[in-house]
């Protein structure tokens, strides 16, 4: 008789057999803020290091109890500038519709006397009545002598324009003596352009002891090679850089040559040491655009992310190109490529397998090959052998989500891989298997089977939903997880 398909109290009964210590926890200090208790809240922590303030509004639903407004804002503000010693202020206030220019002109004035502030961070993403947002904050950063790290984050404003971009740059240069982290963020913003972008970049450079920049401009989509090569040729000048994140992801307008500049430009950036650089879903850029981009790519790097996710354009030559380029890398310790839903076959990941073997510093890899169906259990189990030569190994995630060729017998190679517990270093293992049809319930067997030799294994992720799993495979897996007593963070995703 055939086990009965996984229902909704079989998934309560599994979550409620695993131990407490699986639960997910956040041991980071926060101060929630409510609309009533703003300023009792925060004078009684005036020794707080890290001030947040939640909006936790769900855009996509009509809950609005919690929605920060400038009535909530405004007594906050007017409450910080009496925290002459906190050192770290985080406030996030998404997708608030009633939060406008008011509050955040009270904001800004309360921060000109915090002399001691050396990070903030402020998140406004989806607050589109706050059309000034950048201009009125100046005043209030550019008198924030001690700081050392900013982040900031907008999105969803209609009048977001490269005029922001030039303010930003504005108070980067007055804050540039101490100023170590940039963190920069306008998702969709579609009236930012390569004039923009020049502002910005002509104020960076100048920021001559930065050592963290991160600039992200997803689905801002009125870039061009242009824009992408003057930027590049003024980062190129910071020569304290140790890391770079940019994200130009949905960017139809650039092309190999962009790339090829930044290439360049990497390549002058001797004290780099981490590079995170997303060009998902940019249609045009060709396998050669990875190539001249890898050629600029400094030996001693210690952190590589790449992401061409959905990049329709390119094929696994791209993969094979940069695999071929993986052993000069000495130094690696973390390596990230997303090539999904890019043509990639079992060629492409048997020539990674061959290079990433030789990799012996390598302590962390994550590596997406979502819905590529060119790959099946044969490229698994190349990676599964290449990664049980990596001795050092403390962190592995794989992603091979829609991929209808991968089925139980690469699962049972990946786990008898896990079996050999890596030295006793593996401590988070994060796979992706969703949609593959032929992972059944002889999979979570095996896996479960590997999983009792991580002795060490404090993270766990699992997605196996709209699998072939029924409750007789769900149980294999819970009794393996009940005894893994290091476990302090379990994360699954079973539906079907």
């Amino acid at each position: 008789m055939l086990s009965k398909p996984i229902k909704e109290e079989n998934l309560e009964a599994f979550l409620m057999k695993t131990k407490n210590n699986m639960v997910n926890r956040n041991h980071q200090h926060e101060i929630r803020l409510s609309k009533q208790k703003v300023n009792s809240q925060l004078t009684k922590r005036l020794d707080a290091v890290a001030l947040k303030f939640y909006a936790n509004r769900n855009p996509y639903s009509n809950e609005t109890s919690d929605e920060a407004s400038d009535k909530t804002l405004k007594p906050l503000a007017k409450s910080m500038k009496y925290l002459k010693k906190v050192r770290k202020i985080d406030i996030q206030c998404q997708w608030s519709r009633y939060m406008t220019n008011k509050g955040l002109k009270a904001l800004s004035n309360s921060l000109q006397g915090l002399k001691s502030v050396e990070s903030i961070a402020m998140d406004f993403i989806g607050c589109t009545w706050m059309r000034e947002g950048l201009g009125i904050l100046r005043e209030g950063l550019k008198r924030l002598s001690s700081l050392q790290s900013i982040s900031l984050y907008f999105s969803d404003w209609w009048k977001s324009k490269d005029e922001d971009l030039r303010v930003f740059g504005e108070v980067l240069q007055r804050l540039s003596p101490s100023l170590r982290s940039v963190n920069l963020k306008f998702y969709r913003c579609s009236s930012i352009s390569d004039q923009g972008l020049r502002s910005l970049g002509e104020s960076l450079k100048k920021l001559t002891c930065l050592r963290f920049l991160s600039l992200d401009f997803s689905e801002c989509k009125n870039f061009t090679n242009e824009g992408l090569g003057n930027l590049g040729k003024d980062l190129q000048k910071l020569s304290s850089l140790q890391s770079l994140h940019l994200n130009f992801s949905f960017s139809d307008h650039i092309t190999e040559k962009g790339l090829k500049i930044l290439g360049e430009c990497l390549s002058k950036l001797g004290s780099l040491r981490s590079v995170n650089l997303d060009f998902s879903n940019c249609f045009n850029i060709p396998d050669k655009g990875v190539n001249v981009l890898r050629e600029g790519l400094q030996s001693s790097l210690e952190a590589i992310n790449l992401s061409f996710y959905s990049c329709s354009n390119m094929s696994e030559k791209s993969l094979i190109m940069l695999s071929k380029d993986l052993p000069r890398f000495s130094s690696l310790r973390s390596l990230n490529l997303n090539f999904g839903r890019c043509r990639i076959t079992d060629k492409g990941l048997q020539n990674l397998s061959e290079n990433l073997q030789k990799l012996n510093t390598l302590q962390s890899i994550t590596l997406d090959f979502t819905n590529c169906q060119g790959c099946s259990d044969k490229g698994l189990i190349n990676l599964a052998q290449a990664i049980q030569k990596l001795d050092s190994l403390q962190s592995i995630g794989l992603n091979f989500s829609e991929c209808s060729s991968i089925t139980e017998k690469g699962l049972k190679v990946l786990s008898d891989v896990m079996k050999q517990d890596f030295n006793n270093s593996l401590q988070h293992l994060d796979l992706q298997f969703k949609s593959c049809d032929n992972i059944k319930d002889e999979a979570l067997r095996s896996l479960g089977e590997g999983l009792k030799a991580l002795g060490c294994l404090k993270s766990f992720k699992l997605n196996i939903s709209k699998c072939k799993i029924t409750n007789k495979g769900l149980n294999h897996l819970s009794e393996v997880l009940h005894n893994l007593n290091s476990l302090k963070s379990l994360t699954l995703k079973l539906k079907t």
